[in-house]
């Protein structure tokens, strides 16, 4: 968060703790990927890019207050280590990516991807 700003002040200390505070409450959604995730978290900017390339890929558009995006959110989890592994190992020969795009946050999104029902898992 620092790497922009020249100097350290009041209102950059209040910026950073407010964004960790934000980072925190993501963090205890079931929904929230760790770093270690083998998932993809898609944007509005990414996932027109994302789809395009090689390869297989799985979307879910989920919203992270809904129940059973959250009840899901392991096993999904789960299932993009699996299949990176079996990948990697060569069990898989076409790569399939495992991605999410919460499509319930439409902050600065006005792509057609809003769904009305949640949670949805489309292939491309």
């Amino acid at each position: 968060m620092m790497v922009n700003c020249p100097q350290t002040c009041d209102i950059c200390k209040e910026a950073e703790e407010h964004y960790n505070q934000q980072e925190e409450e993501k963090r205890k959604s079931p929904t929230y990927e760790p770093d270690d995730s083998k998932v993809y978290t898609l944007t509005a900017d990414t996932i027109d890019d994302f789809i395009n390339e090689e390869g297989m890929v799985l979307i879910e558009f989920f919203a992270p207050w809904c129940g059973h995006c959250q009840q899901m959110a392991a096993s999904y989890r789960e299932a993009a280590h699996l299949l990176d592994q079996a990948h990697a190992t060569g069990e898989l020969k076409t790569l399939i990516k495992l991605a999410k795009f919460d499509d319930a946050d439409v902050s600065g999104c006005f792509c057609c991807y809003q769904l009305l029902v949640f949670d949805r898992i489309c292939a491309y």
